[in-house]
């Protein structure tokens, strides 16, 4: 009975401290604390309960916020990116994502700047600090150094459209794409696993 009283007041926080019409995702923290991706932008629930919202006029590239991903280093990114109901019509976003650092500032990744579409749908991290962005225009691998690659259909995969990517054991980067899966191995050799080519 205990554990439902804590999780009822848990989900009273939540509904309280996310102000958006529309929370799409709630995402804990390793130091108890949680955050809430919403049409209004991000807000952190501290574990002492305290609430800090994070949109437009703290940086972020955008007030949708559609998913938040933590690092493994503690930092957030917040994607930008979502086909959702408003209303009777649909909102298409396509703003990229924002990156609060561990000293406050906001780093902006977009279309505007560098990426190959605003549209992204995941994050992946490897344990070197390389971040890999799955776009509707292909899979961005973005070193510590802050080069980029794009790899995309005319680099082996089966579609420019990577819906998500998983960084496998050993190394193996796997790409679900709009036309399929791939992998790249520890070499940068990618095969086309499903369907087979």
């Amino acid at each position: 009975m205990r554990r439902f009283a804590v999780a009822a007041a848990l989900l009273l926080t939540i509904g309280a401290a996310c102000h958006g019409q529309v929370t799409f995702q709630v995402t804990p923290a390793r130091d108890g604390s949680l955050w809430c991706a919403t049409d209004k932008g991000a807000v952190h629930i501290g574990s002492d309960g305290s609430a800090k919202i994070y949109d437009k006029s703290t940086g972020l590239n955008d007030e949708l916020v559609t998913q938040v991903i933590l690092d493994a280093d503690g930092t957030a990114w917040f994607i930008h990116a979502g086909v959702f109901a408003r209303g009777t019509s649909r909102v298409l976003n396509a703003n990229g994502v924002s990156h609060l650092k561990k000293d406050g500032s906001v780093e902006i990744l977009s279309y505007e700047k560098g990426l190959p579409s605003g549209f992204v749908y995941a994050i992946a991290f490897e344990p070197d600090g390389t971040r890999w962005f799955a776009t509707s225009g292909g899979a961005v691998r973005r070193r510590v150094d802050g080069t980029s690659e794009v790899f995309d259909e005319k680099k082996g995969l089966p579609s420019s459209d990577v819906r998500s990517i998983v960084i496998g054991s050993g190394g193996t980067k796997w790409f679900a794409t709009g036309s399929g899966l791939a992998k790249m191995d520890r070499q940068g050799t990618i095969t086309k696993v499903y369907p087979k080519p």
